[in-house]
């Protein structure tokens, strides 16, 4: 197997989803054989790339999966979707969900895949981030505890998955969610 390729939180993967060509990544076995489902090229093969990723979790973003949709809007669709948009990488990718505040007052999740790869889809909701602090992990159980959370993560998942269907291999393999969790 091959590692999947470093880039930091914020270094790299923004640039590569807005044109650049996707970095290929591979399936990543772990422990009790459960693969974490990461990129490939092939629609063919139930792979996906981070692209595609990305472009299904925008597609699904509306008022309706916001945190606040009194201020979300189609200029800035990324608004309040991280800890729903975070749950949906986590069921296909695996790994840890993250939580931080953003310039030490706005919480926000992303998430951090079995290699420490992390990855911030919605990261750009933001319009200056000086500082991302007080990072540790997020139990995904109590996040689901708020009914809201659950609706909406819900409607997103639905959403992504009909935007993935011809790579639905990826969605029914077991992920591995990594327990433990260091910061």
């Amino acid at each position: 197997m091959f590692a999947i390729r470093a880039t930091g939180i914020y270094s790299g993967i923004l640039g590569e989803l807005r044109g650049a060509p996707p970095t290929k990544w591979y399936n990543l076995v772990v422990g009790g054989g459960c693969i974490v489902r990461s990129l490939g090229t092939s629609k063919g093969s139930g792979e996906i790339t981070k692209r595609q990723l990305s472009r299904a979790l925008a597609q699904g973003w509306s008022r309706a999966t916001s945190y606040d949709p009194a201020h979300w809007s189609e200029q800035n669709s990324a608004w309040g979707q991280c800890a729903v948009s975070a749950l949906i990488v986590q069921d296909l990718l695996g790994g840890q969900l993250l939580l931080g505040k953003i310039n030490g007052i706005v919480e926000h999740y992303w998430n951090r895949l079995a290699d420490y790869t992390e990855l911030d889809f919605t990261r750009d909701q933001f319009e200056h981030v000086a500082s991302l602090d007080s990072p540790r992990c997020a139990d995904r159980d109590y996040v689901l505890s708020f009914p809201d959370t659950r609706r909406r993560y819900r409607r997103l998942r639905r959403s992504v998955l009909a935007h993935l269907k011809g790579w639905s291999s990826a969605t029914r393999e077991p992920k591995a969610r990594t327990k433990e969790c260091a910061i």
